[in-house]
């Protein structure tokens, strides 16, 4: 219910401020299904297909997969990587998907940086050298669960009846 693209319009400016209200709603079984629906596809985000981007990797002599920070292209169909490694082919469907103030794909961008921060004993490095692709399918992932999640959103009824 709070995915539903009328609820958000209604109650918008209340929820900045004050908790989220329920309202009675005629199709609950459908939004129960809905709901069902982007629970799994969440819960399960890393099982997901991944979105086919299309991956340009500058082969040097010692290239690789490590990263510092990603940035997003000026046009944000594509995110650089790092020095070699440049991916695009990103839908601008895939930055509607909006979690708080930023799409889904916003988030992960920034999430995923290094960071000399040390915790426990180690420092917040997002690289995995055992799968040194990891972020490469976990941004089609997270792409195809952002255009997955709007297509149920869309699809929820009753969006002038709440």
């Amino acid at each position: 219910m709070l995915h539903h693209p009328g609820y958000i319009r209604k109650y918008g400016a209340n929820l900045r401020k004050q908790l989220p209200r329920i309202p009675l709603i005629k199709e609950y079984h459908d939004l129960v299904k809905a709901g069902s629906n982007l629970s799994r596809l969440h819960l399960l985000f890393e099982g997901q297909e991944e979105y086919p981007l299309k991956k340009n990797i500058e082969i040097k002599e010692k290239s690789d997969w490590q990263f510092e920070k990603m940035n997003f292209t000026q046009d944000r169909r594509g995110i650089k990587i790092n020095e070699d490694l440049f991916i695009s082919n990103i839908p601008v469907k895939a930055f509607e998907y909006m979690i708080g103030n930023r799409s889904a794909l916003e988030w992960s961008v920034e999430l995923y940086r290094r960071k000399d921060v040390v915790t426990a004993g180690n420092d917040d490095d997002p690289n995995r050298p055992s799968d040194p692709t990891y972020i490469i399918r976990l941004i089609g992932q997270i792409i195809t669960v952002s255009l997955e999640s709007q297509k149920i959103i869309n699809s929820m009824p009753g969006s002038n009846d709440i």
